[in-house]
């Protein structure tokens, strides 16, 4: 499952490089999508944190 993650994350990054020089509306909307895979990654590795806790500053 990490996998998939990982290289669809992989894919995402190669498109935004391309639409970086094509239209920065398309990176913008695509790093949030990336932003939030990540975000979701790291909440499902640590189950034994919930996800209230706030991450220690």
């Amino acid at each position: 499952m990490k996998s998939i993650i990982y290289i669809l994350v992989a894919v995402l990054i190669v498109i935004n490089i391309v639409f970086m020089f094509i239209d920065y509306k398309v990176t913008f909307i695509l790093n949030l999508v990336i932003l939030c895979l990540v975000v979701a990654q790291v909440r499902f590795s640590k189950p034994r944190t919930s996800s209230g806790d706030k991450l220690p500053e």
